[in-house]
């Protein structure tokens, strides 16, 4: 009985490793789908910040005066648009191509990046409670090893006896 029931524990612990396998890849996978919407959060970021800017930039044109009566703080403010900006467009023009791939991945995944963050820390859980189960498992091999060495021994011994 404890030989069939070693027998199903290791067994058990084969699901787990190949549900662990899964989970990391799945792991693996979103990560890359996290990349993806930081990447697309960061191209938002800029999008936003250029809208802003231009409409700043429309008012300082159409009236010279704002320009004049405009407090120090809007000045820092624009001023800080501005860098933001040009730090985005390098980061976007330095990879122009992304910028369409990650919005589709963004559109095909259909999750936030709260909700990706939070499968994520799930599979880690779920991964972290198979590799003790995976320990368990190596125990329970171990076990089932040398019970087998037993039995032969065992068995050798019987032979050896006439039995």
């Amino acid at each position: 009985d404890e030989l069939k029931k070693l027998w199903a524990d290791a067994k058990n612990k084969e699901k787990q490793e190949k549900e662990l396998s899964r989970l990391e890849k799945e792991t693996a996978e979103l990560q890359i789908k996290i990349d993806s919407a930081k990447k697309v959060q960061a191209v938002l970021e800029y999008i936003e910040s250029k809208q802003l800017l231009d409409s700043k930039d429309k008012q300082l044109r159409a009236y010279p005066e704002f320009l004049r009566r405009m407090n120090n703080e809007d000045a820092a403010r624009i001023i800080e648009l501005r860098r933001r900006i040009d730090e985005l467009e390098r980061e976007i023009d330095s990879d122009s191509e992304s910028e369409m791939i990650l919005r589709k991945e963004s559109e095909i995944c259909g999750l936030t990046h709260e909700e990706i963050e939070r499968n994520l820390d799930d599979t880690r859980r779920r991964i972290a409670n198979l590799k003790i189960l995976q320990k368990e498992l190596d125990e329970q091999k171990n076990k089932l090893s040398s019970i087998r060495g037993v039995e032969k021994k065992a068995v050798e011994d019987l032979s050896e006896m006439g039995v």
